[in-house]
């Protein structure tokens, strides 16, 4: 008989629902790592050791039998690893994972998808010598006009935060009452928003002002996507470009919501096995352009703000300004309101050039504590040139002592 088990998947999932015949074999952490054009690398665990197989097609099937191709391997293991080869570059291709034990249970993934990277456009005339390494990104699907992403620029400058927001309340669950003044909508105090999953967070300062339609907020939420939502991402990233969803992403709401100043959302602390993958996705990216590279750079790394265009049917991407830091593995956006049905995800292209920050700028819950960005430490006057002048006057005035006291002693010594 089957059954039906939800359960955690890789870390950008929410879950997974895995249909097995036996219930005590289980399938879990898929990864799609290592996408080019042509490949990818696909991992799972089981709780048992069993065989390798994936079944996978440029559409999805009801029966695993029905996927076009399939690769695996009869070797028995907990820790699963297979490649896909010789793929169609720019393709989504739909996937299931099946893995049978020595018994003969076996545990069936439902239909997954991951997208290959597309081949670079093709240059007119001579491509020869170096050409600068511009490319540029079209993002929207069909705004007007229509932007681009400019690797060597961000797309706007650093925003400011209210002045003295104090020390902010941290909230779990994903969803926060907010504390508003009801007659100008300002926030009274400062909070960090956790996603359920704590994949994520918001931090909205005091002061700022919270608005939905136009009258003071109630409340907002984030959430990590949900599998759907995720393939969603994967099928709206713009083709024939060098840009490729990292698989990390968050739903944000309610629709319609304004913030002023703008408030920021962090991903992470992200793990630092998933952080060093996010480098090689990079770098992978970086030689499919024929770039000479030794690693990746996480200045790759940006975060792009989707909301559904009721009258296109379709999702509309634009980038938001992010900055990156590596000694928390956080990447921090700046995001203004949420329009509708709003997702925000972390997205990977060469030059991107996100700014690379030393510590966080904003306040974080890292690790079960509030992380403050450092004060300015107060500049001291520097007197140690002064010190050499000071020791010389004063080394003069004791001689000056001395010598008055000599003196002072032999002139009335000498009197009768």
């Amino acid at each position: 008989m089957l059954s039906l088990l939800v359960m955690p998947a890789s870390s950008g999932d929410v879950a997974s629902v895995v249909i097995r015949a036996n219930p005590d074999l289980l399938i879990g952490e898929i990864t799609v790592e290592q996408i080019t054009t042509t490949g990818a690398q696909i991992w799972w665990t089981t709780n048992d050791p069993t065989d390798s197989w994936i079944f996978y097609d440029v559409v999805s099937h009801s029966l695993v039998e029905e996927y076009a191709f399939s690769s695996g391997n009869a070797d028995l293991a907990t820790r699963h690893h297979i490649g896909l080869s010789s793929l169609t570059p720019g393709t989504v291709y739909h996937y299931r994972i099946r893995s049978t034990g020595i018994d003969g249970a076996s545990a069936l993934t439902q239909d997954r998808v991951f997208k290959t990277l597309a081949l670079p456009p093709t240059g007119g005339g001579g491509g020869g010598g170096g050409g600068g390494g511009w490319f540029y990104f079209p993002i929207f699907t069909s705004p007007s006009p229509t932007p681009t992403l400019q690797p060597s620029a961000t797309p706007t400058s650093r925003p400011t935060l209210p002045g003295g927001y104090g020390t902010p309340e941290v909230i779990h669950g994903g969803e926060a009452s907010l504390y508003i003044n009801p007659g100008t909508g300002e926030m009274l105090q400062s909070i960090i928003l956790l996603s359920p999953n704590m994949h994520a967070q918001l931090f909205v300062a005091q002061g700022t002002v919270v608005k939905v339609y136009g009258s003071p907020a109630a409340r907002i939420w984030i959430r990590e996507l949900t599998e759907g939502e995720r393939e969603e991402v994967y099928m709206s990233t713009p083709p024939g470009v060098f840009i490729v969803f990292s698989g990390t992403g968050v739903a944000c709401g309610p629709e319609h919501t304004t913030f002023s100043p703008p408030i920021r959302l962090t991903f992470g602390p992200i793990p630092e096995r998933e952080w060093a993958e996010l480098v090689k996705m990079s770098q992978s990216l970086r030689e499919a352009q024929g770039k000479v590279v030794s690693r990746g750079d996480l200045s790759d790394l940006f975060v792009m703000a989707g909301h559904f265009n009721q009258e296109a049917q379709s999702i509309e991407w634009y980038r938001v300004y992010a900055e990156v830091c590596p000694d928390t593995r956080t990447i921090t956006a700046t995001i203004d309101h949420f329009g509708p049905r709003c997702m925000i995800a972390l997205f990977v292209t060469p030059g991107a050039n996100t700014p690379i920050l030393c510590e966080p700028a904003i306040p974080l819950y890292l690790e079960g504590i509030i992380i403050t960005p450092a004060a300015t430490p107060v500049q001291q006057a520097d007197y140690s040139h002064v010190y050499p002048i000071l020791c010389v006057l004063v080394g003069l005035v004791l001689i000056a002592l001395v010598a008055f006291g000599v003196y002072y002693y032999l002139r009335n010594d000498r009197k009768p």
